[in-house]
């Protein structure tokens, strides 16, 4: 796979494109692209059309980029870059919690400003952080008080 860089007017937004970005994750957007740089190239046709990448070249043009990294995928029919531009935008996975407040509490403790470019804000942060203990842990603001009991061998819970 190769990256090519593209100028601004070399390429084009993806038709019917059915993803979209508010206005406030496009500022984090932008800001993690002014942090760090176009770290994750546009999948392209051999037209320049973006098939991958639209917001990420909607901020470029807020930053004036003067080139994009890109990826191009030739050979492709309609219907398969229509299908491609939908799983890159929907097959993302899951997160973690435990392993992404980890993650979240290592940064803070090294460089708290660059939590601002994790895409994630103040209070999400917050809620992740404080929902593990001083050890990583996942812990429960009080203790739960359950009445179980095994009908078979009277275990209670």
């Amino acid at each position: 796979m190769k990256i090519v860089m593209k100028k601004p007017d070399e390429l084009k937004h993806f038709e019917n494109n059915p993803r979209y970005m508010s206005e406030d994750e496009m500022t984090k957007l932008v800001n993690s692209i002014k942090e760090f740089g176009m770290v994750d190239p546009l999948i392209i046709d051999e037209e320049g059309t973006i098939i991958g990448g639209n917001q990420r070249y909607e901020a470029g043009l807020k930053l004036n980029l003067e080139d994009y990294p890109c990826v191009i995928v030739e050979g492709l029919s309609d219907a398969k870059k229509k299908t491609l531009n939908i799983a890159l935008n929907k097959i993302m996975g899951e997160w973690d919690d435990i392993q992404l407040a980890s993650v979240l509490m290592s940064i803070k403790n090294e460089d708290k400003d660059l939590l601002l470019y994790t895409g994630f804000d103040e209070k999400e942060i917050n809620i992740l952080i404080n929902a593990i203990g001083e050890n990583n842990q996942p812990f429960l603001e009080k203790e739960l008080k359950t009445n179980n009991k095994c009908p078979k061998c009277g275990y209670e819970w």
